[in-house]
């Protein structure tokens, strides 16, 4: 009768812990995979996988990256292979799901305590033989726990939800810096083409001269100027080549690809569509791009849910340290014949520890993630116009390079080619007018992708992500792990 007793308690107290524990079960790889992916902003972003969710998806992605990369790669294209290829954004992923793990951990009872006991009886006198041994039973479970559940939840959602938060800026970022590892690759390949292009005219300029200088139509000190020209371009074009193969490797890195799957074809600058000419349907206002720069940026959301799981965390605390532990439970005394139970009640007396140190620790948390918050929310502030002043300024310069400087040496070639064929100029002079031809079309490649690569900045602010020029400055407040263990069902 006794044992059916014990067993009623011990079946009562299991099942109340697996219905708490299913209501606060987190939802699945794939439902979080997915939550991600409604949140984003990005059509190519919303194509981002937690891989492992679904097998079969899996494998159609990886498909699908093999297809792309047998084209020359655009910045979209780039940043799709990238978001399921890079392990950033797995790396990202997986962060949500140790949150996951804090939410689920949050929302269980502490489990009861068993302890069994064997006491012997020895007769005082020989001739006397010895009872047999007493049976001590005492369960007790901490009831407290099942009281803070609520409130450990809440502090778990408020990281689960700075976890998603920061799962979508990675994923956003990790897009843009492979759109930009793509447009520089691009105008590298472009400028070590020119660079090649500018070697040629410096060499036919310097056979020019030597023969000249034989003929004594030029002084060895023409030639000796002429001969540095030369070096100079040589070494201009092998800075421009090895330039070019770092765009490349950068290129791998930024799309998550391994050193032995090949080389990667890109398209060129002048293939991508043509950037808004600046004016004022088109210009980018620094106070429109700041204001949405704020209140559209996942990592100040981010940011703010760490504030808050700080905030309720303190609380917790606050309450805590001045509630005992409280453990309820019965005892089971079994001595030869005599059988005796009833109740026990454990209470955890605060005498010489009331929380003061994990009061100061979280206090200090609590301050750091404001103080954090604050200064990202600045910086944020300043990139936003920085990067819509420079947008307007490098758009700018490309246009004026592009109609105004380019036509502008066109002109002055194919004229001074003109004068050569009725030999009324020295040949040494059209090489070095195409030579200037050749350095403001390098001007013109960067100008053009200082202008995408700024244009990408804007894209990426707006969406709600923050450049990585910023992520170095902008602080962390990630998780407070001096204080994740109040989020635990174990106290």
């Amino acid at each position: 009768m006794k044992a059916r007793g014990f067993m009623r308690i011990v079946a009562l107290t299991t099942t109340t812990s697996l219905a708490i524990a299913s209501v606060a079960c987190a939802p699945s790889r794939q439902e979080m995979s997915t939550d991600v992916a409604s949140a984003l902003p990005d059509a190519a972003a919303r194509r981002t996988r937690w891989l492992g969710a679904d097998d079969d998806k899996d494998r159609a992605v990886q498909d699908a990256v093999k297809a792309l990369l047998q084209d020359p790669l655009t910045p979209d294209g780039a940043a799709e292979i990238a978001l399921v290829r890079h392990r950033r954004v797995q790396l990202a992923y997986e962060s949500l799901g140790l949150a996951q793990a804090d939410l689920v951990d949050a929302g269980l009872l502490s489990n009861p305590r068993l302890a069994l006991a064997a006491h012997f009886h020895q007769g005082s006198l020989p001739s006397q033989q010895a009872t047999p041994p007493g049976l001590a039973l005492d369960v007790e479970w901490p009831f407290l726990s099942v009281l803070f559940v609520a409130q450990r939840s809440s502090i778990a959602e408020a990281r689960q939800s700075a976890a998603v938060a920061r799962v979508v800026d990675e994923v956003l970022a990790t897009a843009a810096d492979a759109r930009r590892a793509v447009v520089r690759a691009a105008a590298a390949d472009e400028v070590g083409r020119l660079m090649r292009a500018d070697v040629e005219a410096a060499e036919g300029t310097l056979l020019l001269l030597r023969e000249n200088t034989k003929a004594g139509n030029q002084t060895p000190l023409d030639l000796a100027e002429e001969e540095l020209v030369y070096q100079q371009a040589l070494l201009m074009a092998a800075d421009a080549e090895r330039d070019a193969t770092l765009a490349r490797e950068s290129l791998k890195e930024a799309l998550g690809l391994f050193g032995g799957e090949g080389d990667v074809d890109v398209v060129s600058l002048q293939s991508l569509p043509p950037l808004p000419v600046p004016g004022p349907a088109v210009v980018v206002d620094p106070a429109v791009l700041e204001v949405e720069a704020i209140g559209r940026s996942y990592r100040l959301v981010a940011m703010e849910r760490d504030l808050d799981a700080a905030a309720r965390d303190l609380g917790y605390a606050s309450v805590r340290r001045f509630l005992p532990d409280l453990d309820v439970g019965f005892v089971a005394d079994v001595d030869g014949s005599d059988v005796a139970i009833g109740p026990s009640l454990g209470v955890g007396l605060p005498v010489f520890n009331l929380g003061q140190g994990e009061m100061l620790r979280r206090e200090s948390v609590l301050r750091r993630d404001a103080a954090a918050l604050q200064r990202a929310a600045v910086a944020l502030r300043a990139m936003a116009r920085q990067t819509a002043v420079s947008h307007e300024l490098s758009v700018r310069r490309s246009v004026q390079i592009s109609t105004r400087v380019i036509p502008q040496h066109v002109v002055v070639v194919d004229e001074l080619e003109r004068r050569l064929n009725g030999m009324l100029v020295f040949p040494s002079r059209v090489f070095v007018a195409r030579r200037g031809f050749l350095q403001a079309r390098r001007q013109e490649t960067e100008a053009l992708r200082d202008a995408w690569l700024t244009r990408i900045d804007v894209e990426q602010l707006r969406q709600g992500s923050t450049p990585s020029t910023m992520s170095q400055t902008s602080g962390t407040s990630a998780t407070s792990s001096s204080s994740s263990a109040s989020t635990k069902g174990h106290d």
